[in-house]
């Protein structure tokens, strides 16, 4: 598996369409924070405004753009920037029955904006790597060179689905959202790499370089290994100094951390799935006493084995 299946496996996201939107301007709804949830929208035609607490600027968004509040932040959308908001959860609860999601349908008689709504649900280990390095907001325009091809057949599945309401239609619309999960992080790492603009340290742009994905492949496939910074180096094809300075410089922590860390994301999915004792995990993971790694668990969970699994088990 390589490096990216392997971190966006590991996270478990599961994506569903919470309602359809058929607006009229003048018209806007706000969403509360969501933590451990991200919500996302599609905007299949029409036009407006994103505005998330704790950002400054509103984001315009366009016919056939996608967007994901990455981290569950509160936010409204709106036809204008002065247009009033009411909350979405009201709008859902007197939505008509369409297909297999409500319908919402709001606003005045001006302009019309229509909308997929949905949410990317998130397990709960919040030092996963991917999950640290999201921006608050991932915006993919329509027009965006690193969108490709898929984005409108399967925003057009998701659609023809979410209305038609045939049998398994919830299932497939599921495994679509999904897909669109998958597809945006991708994306995401190719506009890393294409422009560079996004002068933030993480593990985006760590994997859009080739020779520090390298090393990173290399921990993904030995997560057992007791890597040094010179055997990484080597992977990487790098001198031991150049290598240590560009990986920090790029994913925001030292490689050694970060074998750390991966690690410990590894022993959660194991300690979860109940995929043996905590001394088999331990030895799973490079750790030769259960002791050493139950110390470093509990450093990076804020939990001992045990009690994280105990926590945990009963996770969708």
């Amino acid at each position: 598996m390589d490096v990216v299946s392997d971190v966006l496996a590991s996270m478990h996201v599961r994506g569903t369409v919470r309602c359809g939107a058929d607006l009229r301007a003048p018209w806007g709804f706000s969403v509360p924070a969501t933590p451990g949830v991200a919500p996302f929208y599609v905007i299949e035609r029409g036009g407006c405004y994103l505005e998330i607490k704790g950002e400054q600027e509103m984001v315009a968004l366009a016919g056939g753009d996608i967007v994901m509040i990455t981290h569950g932040a509160a936010h409204s959308l709106r036809d204008s920037r002065r247009a009033r908001a009411v909350p979405m959860e009201e709008l859902i609860e007197h939505g008509s029955c369409g297909g297999i999601h409500p319908v919402v349908r709001h606003g005045g008689d001006g302009a019309a904006t229509k909308i997929v709504h949905g949410t990317f649900t998130y397990p709960r280990t919040p030092m996963h790597p991917l999950m640290q390095a999201m921006p608050p907001m991932l915006h993919l325009p329509a027009n965006d060179s690193c969108v490709g091809p898929w984005t409108e057949t399967t925003l057009r599945f998701i659609a023809s689905e979410t209305n038609g309401g045939t049998p398994g239609s919830a299932l497939v619309v599921s495994r679509l959202t999904d897909v669109l999960f998958i597809q945006l992080v991708r994306a995401s790492i190719a506009r890393h790499a294409a422009s560079g603009q996004d002068c933030n340290s993480n593990i985006l742009r760590a994997l859009a370089d080739p020779d520090i994905s390298r090393a990173l492949t290399a921990i993904h496939r030995e997560v057992n290994r007791a890597w040094t910074v010179a055997d990484l180096a080597r992977e990487a094809g790098m001198s031991r100094t150049a290598f240590a300075t560009r990986f920090t410089s790029l994913a925001g922590m030292p490689p050694l951390t970060y074998a750390t860390r991966w690690r410990m994301v590894k022993a959660s999915e194991f300690l979860v799935r109940g995929e043996g004792t905590i001394a088999e995990i331990a030895e799973r993971v490079g750790y030769e006493s259960e002791a050493a790694f139950s110390k470093a668990f509990k450093r990076e969970m804020g939990a001992a084995p045990g009690t994280w699994r105990r926590a945990h088990m009963s996770d969708p």
